[in-house]
């Protein structure tokens, strides 16, 4: 909307407005209109059950994942420093991690942690930008929610909600027709006007790329948005949506838009966000597990004798259930629930069958066979060799194990280029078909006894 320069009382709705369908209102009159038209849009936009899958995740402990947010000259876990990227002009930052790893955790204490506003302030400001505003909208997928709180549609419900909300004056820029046909109505019928437009998954998708894209009212937003491999939905397609948005810009002008997402690494999220910033959690939250383990166990009474009668034992426990835990937290959580009587399998059951049920039905003797194998090779350790991990087979040796038309006699006469070949197929295998219930590692498996 803008203003006639003849005479400021007169608004022309956008600039195909006919002469005849300008309205003359008083200054009050206009802004109370745009008001009652923003809220009855926001109203439109919101629906219910939103926080619901925020306050389900859990508060991180006390003393875990406090290296998230130190200052990056401080904190040497990650090379690719989530507090460096924030105050940068980078586009998105990609944490994966295992399921049960503490994804959802970590999010909500970035989004809840003041150092997070503070850092992303000081991107706001770059290059003399004193006057955008900083906004901050975040969504969390959940596959048990209700659909808008696993679907696209209501993703972007949500996010527009929050950014508008914050700055109305966005609304006739970002919703234009709607906004235009809110205004009319009101003025030709009154408040009582029904609504009758839809909001339709087009409309909102193009509302949120005008949003992204306006440099009208200046302002940086920052979208923090978890567990993409919860979305019911092509994942392709929505990985791609934040691979544009966090790419486009206009010439010459600096990034008004970044994305801080959260998912397992599936391949679907490995290939549209190769390239960006990322961490891999599980591999920094071995300290953060040892302390929680160690609190919770030592917060127990029984286990105080325990650990006052047989100090290495105990010592041993919490080293042994740190070691198991392989950066998944859920299953830590689950373990120390009850210290003296170990883990309760069918509080896993679930978790389990969930996650098998995302194996592609096509791929699931294939599986199987993977699986079958690993623990396989788990129980025979060969005559002259010493177990180090728990999973010692190596890459080349499953992808032999599962190929039909292979033996081990064709891996002698690879050259090394080829035999790298085949073990990154494997790897994309792997990833792609065991619903990150297996990984691979660089680690060495095994040693010469």
């Amino acid at each position: 909307m803008q203003k006639n320069k003849s005479d400021p009382a007169m608004l022309l709705l956008d600039g195909k407005t006919r002469p005849e369908e300008v309205f003359t209102l008083s200054q009050w009159e206009e802004e109370e209109l745009r008001s009652f038209v923003n809220n009855k849009i926001l109203r439109r936009l919101t629906y219910e059950m939103l926080p619901k899958r925020y306050e389900a995740v859990a508060e991180a402990h006390p003393k875990t994942f406090g290296w998230a947010l130190q200052d990056s000259s401080s904190s040497e876990l990650s090379s690719e420093k989530l507090t460096t990227w924030l105050q940068s002009d980078f586009g998105l930052y990609w944490i994966s991690g295992k399921p049960g790893s503490g994804k959802s955790t970590l999010m909500k204490h970035i989004l809840d942690d003041e150092r997070t506003k503070e850092y992303l302030e000081q991107w706001a400001r770059q290059n003399g930008e004193s006057g955008a505003r900083l906004i901050v909208a975040s969504f969390f997928f959940w596959n048990s929610g209700a659909l808008e709180q696993r679907s696209q549609m209501g993703m972007l419900r949500w996010l527009l909600f929050q950014v508008l909300e914050q700055e109305p004056e966005l609304l006739p820029i970002v919703l234009p027709s709607l906004w235009i046909m809110q205004y009319r109505a009101y003025l030709t019928v009154g408040p009582g006007a029904a609504w009758t437009e839809a909001l339709t998954l087009g409309m909102l998708m193009t509302a949120f790329k005008r949003l992204t894209a306006q440099q009208e009212i200046p302002c940086k937003l920052f979208f923090l948005i978890g567990g993409l491999d919860e979305f019911e939905g092509d994942q392709e397609l929505l990985a791609e949506l934040f691979n544009d948005i966090s790419k486009s810009r206009l010439p010459n002008t600096k990034s008004s838009v970044k994305l801080c997402v959260s998912s397992r690494p599936y391949v679907v999220f490995q290939e549209n966000f190769q390239g960006y910033p990322m961490l891999k959690l599980q591999e920094l939250t071995v300290h953060d597990i040892t302390q929680f383990v160690s609190d919770r166990f030592l917060g127990n009474g029984a286990f105080k004798k325990l650990a006052a009668r047989e100090p290495q034992s105990t010592t041993q426990l919490i080293d042994a259930v740190v070691s198991k835990a392989d950066g998944v937290f859920l299953w830590v959580f689950i373990v120390v629930k009850d210290p003296l009587k170990g883990i309760r399998n069918r509080e896993l059951e679930p978790l389990y069958l969930r996650i098998m049920s995302q194996i592609d039905s096509v791929y699931l003797i294939w599986a199987s066979k993977t699986f079958q194998l690993i623990r396989a090779a788990r129980e025979v350790v060969p005559q002259g060799f010493s177990l180090v991990h728990q999973d010692f087979l190596t890459i080349a040796e499953l992808y032999f194990a599962l190929s039909e038309d292979r033996d081990s006699s064709a891996m002698k006469r690879m050259t090394q280029t080829e035999l790298d070949i085949i073990c990154r197929e494997a790897e994309y295998h792997i990833a792609a078909r065991c619903a990150c219930l297996l990984e691979v590692t660089n680690e060495p498996k095994m040693s010469k006894g």
